[in-house]
């Protein structure tokens, strides 16, 4: 049984987005990026609401091209069901049954 793609996506971009976010934290605190926030409290308070900024900026823009691509696959699946519904069944076209005299079906010569 295969997951579609769609369904994965759906069930793992939350989860991916919060791990991006403490990603992007923990790289703004080894590379210290936006200057050492340690040591007094008042630092301690601007690097929390540093790390609290990155952590969300970093989970919405992940999450929102995880909305973004969802909605790109419903508007793939709505026109191939589109381009099947232009198409018609997908059967055999024309009489069926065995052929009978001079190359016509049975159910034509009856």
């Amino acid at each position: 049984m295969r997951v579609p793609l769609n369904r994965v996506v759906a069930f793992f971009g939350p989860v991916i987005a919060v791990a991006a976010g403490a990603v992007a934290d923990w790289l703004l605190d080894i590379l210290n990026v936006l200057g050492d926030f340690k040591g007094t409290d008042k630092s301690a308070i601007t690097a929390w609401l540093t790390q609290a900024f990155v952590f969300g900026l970093t989970a919405t823009l992940v999450w929102l091209g995880q909305q973004q691509w969802l909605k790109g696959w419903i508007a793939f699946e709505s026109s191939q069901a589109d381009v099947e519904a232009a198409v018609g069944p997908t059967g055999p076209v024309g009489p069926t049954g065995p052929p009978g005299p001079m190359g016509a079906s049975a159910k034509e010569s009856a």
